[in-house]
């Protein structure tokens, strides 16, 4: 019923793509796990006038397949390739460049990754000029207006099993699962050197900040590290669409460099079950509640 559902909602980023695919030979769609990049992708195939194959790196038989990656993708010119999870085999990239040098062909390569451009290097440094970044985050209000109620989509932030679950113990459950594996395992893989406890202990205390200007000294004088350090951290919490810092802005433009920025979390949702919140009357109580409307808006 979640799938069905999610398979209703339009995303925004719909004519992007297509915009994009009749461009550039290679689509990059970036966004954090479970944000519905796989979903969309499946569906917007079927539009394409070309057959397509669709592996995800995460499958141990979908790996097994890019063993002997060129002559795999030689195989396959005549279709559209897909690859799920793509940071898990970066070397793909030189290969991906020199296949699309050697074709004239757009959209012969959709990959999909939890890493933005600066984590993903190999992309940025061998695809330049060929590939087309579109970012696809969890639903925005436009997308779910009319099929997932305001007040849901505020408290359980826009991932689709948690937007879409049946209650909000059950969303409470899949966002503790989802904070807990990107701590444990998604972040390590992505290249993030650090202590677990150490990384949920900042995710909870940039949610306490979430909508306020960024104190990099508080932070690291509690975290007991240095400000180089939770800078970094924080870097990388960014580029794995964890957070966002909206930059300040002043009409002098040095002034714009050196003052601090905004910080917030990405979903709501995820903010909420950091904070420990069970319910949306608990929110409301929450004095909080101002800085977590700003962060949904």
């Amino acid at each position: 019923l979640t799938f069905h559902f999610s398979m209703l909602i339009k995303r925004h980023i719909s004519k992007k793509v297509r915009d994009y695919c009749s461009i550039f030979p290679v689509l990059a769609l970036i966004g954090p796990r479970q944000a519905g990049k796989t979903t969309f992708v499946k569906n917007f195939v079927d539009y394409l006038a070309r057959p397509y194959i669709y592996l995800d790196l995460e499958k141990p038989s979908d790996l097994d397949k890019l063993d002997n990656a060129q002559y795999y993708l030689e195989g396959n010119s005549d279709k559209c390739v897909i690859i799920d999870e793509v940071q898990r085999k970066p070397e793909l990239f030189p290969l991906i460049r020199s296949l699309v040098d050697d074709s004239s062909d757009t959209c012969r390569f959709i990959i999909l990754g939890s890493a933005s451009p600066a984590l993903l290097k190999q992309s940025s440094e061998s695809l330049a000029g060929r590939i087309g970044y579109v970012d696809l985050g969890p639903f925005s209000l436009n997308e779910a207006r009319g099929i997932i109620p305001e007040k849901n989509l505020h408290f359980r932030g826009g991932f689709p099993l948690a937007a879409l679950a049946t209650n909000d113990t059950a969303a409470g459950i899949w966002l503790d699962n989802f904070i807990k594996t990107y701590i444990e395992r998604d972040l390590p893989a992505l290249g993030l050197k650090a202590d677990p406890l150490q990384v949920r202990r900042l995710w909870e205390m940039l949610a306490w900040q979430s909508g306020s200007l960024v104190n990099y000294n508080m932070l690291a004088r509690s975290l007991g590290i240095s400000n180089h350090t939770v800078t970094a951290y924080i870097d990388f919490l960014e580029a794995a669409f964890l957070i966002t810092r909206l930059q300040p802005f002043l009409h002098n433009e040095k002034k714009r460099l050196v003052k601090s920025p905004k910080i917030f979390i990405r979903d709501t949702g995820i903010m909420h079950r950091l904070l420990r919140l069970e319910s949306y009357d608990q929110l409301t109580g929450n004095p909080l509640f101002g800085h977590s409307w700003e962060t949904f808006v």
